[in-house]
């Protein structure tokens, strides 16, 4: 599956009114605006392993145009 398709997908999904809603869950529950920095370094990385789903699903729907086509394309 190419990138770009994957990219799109995510865009379809979290596009809905119901995505946006299940996204904005999303940035509440893995602590997207909070620091994850806890004082435990086994819970620090826990939460910032919660926080790092949420920024990937981010960076998936923030990415995408021609230049990013050429960057995949590049790739296979």
């Amino acid at each position: 599956m190419s990138g770009q398709r994957l990219n799109d997908d995510y865009r379809a999904v979290f596009g809905s009114g119901e995505g946006k809603r299940v996204l904005e869950d999303l940035m509440r529950f893995c602590g997207h605006l909070r620091t994850s920095f806890c004082g435990d370094m086994h819970k620090t990385a826990f939460f910032e392993g919660q926080r790092n789903v949420y920024l990937y699903v981010l960076g998936r729907l923030a990415r995408g145009g021609a230049a990013e086509d050429a960057r995949e394309a590049e790739k296979e």
